[in-house]
C-alpha cells in the first residue's frame, strides 16, 4: 500500500491554495452526534431512489415513516442547512441528500453564508484569485 508520504510526494503546502478565513464552523460533540443520528440516517437513505421518490411524493409522510422528530421535520422541509448543521447534521449527509433536497454544495455555501450562489461563487474567486477557478 502507498503511504501518504509516496502518494503526496514532497509537494509544497503552497500548492494547497491560500489559507483564508474559516467561518461558520462547528464542533461535532458526542451530544449532537446523538442528537442527529436519526437525521443523518435519514438524509443519507435518500440516496437511494427509491426513498428519493417516496420522499418527493410526500416529504412529510417520508419524514414520518423514518421517526423524525417535529423540529427535524421542520429543518428538513425548510431546507434550513444551518440548522441542521447546527443540530448536528453531518455535511456528508447533507450532501448525499442534495439530489432529494434540491440543493448543490455551492447553493448549500451560499445559504450559510446568506448570499445568492452568484455572490457566493465571486466572493470564492476573489478569495482565491490566484488559482484558476474550474467551474
Amino acid at each position: 500500500m502507498e503511504s501518504f508520504i509516496d502518494h503526496c510526494g514532497n509537494a509544497d503546502p503552497q500548492s494547497l491554495g491560500p489559507l483564508g478565513q474559516l467561518t461558520h464552523l462547528r464542533t461535532l460533540t458526542a451530544e449532537r452526534a446523538r442528537r442527529a443520528y436519526r437525521l443523518n440516517c435519514f438524509l443519507v437513505s435518500l440516496r437511494l431512489p427509491a426513498n428519493r421518490l417516496a420522499f418527493q411524493q410526500d416529504e412529510h409522510a417520508s419524514m414520518s415513516a423514518f421517526g423524525l422528530t417535529g423540529q427535524e421535520c421542520a429543518m428538513v422541509s425548510s431546507r434550513a442547512y444551518a440548522k441542521m448543521m447546527d443540530y448536528g447534521a453531518s455535511p456528508v449527509a447533507l450532501g448525499k441528500a442534495g439530489v432529494a433536497l434540491g440543493a448543490t454544495l455551492v447553493e448549500r455555501g451560499a445559504a450559510e453564508c446568506g448570499l445568492a450562489p452568484e455572490e457566493f461563487i465571486a466572493r470564492k474567486k476573489t478569495t482565491s484569485k490566484e488559482f484558476q477557478w474550474r467551474s
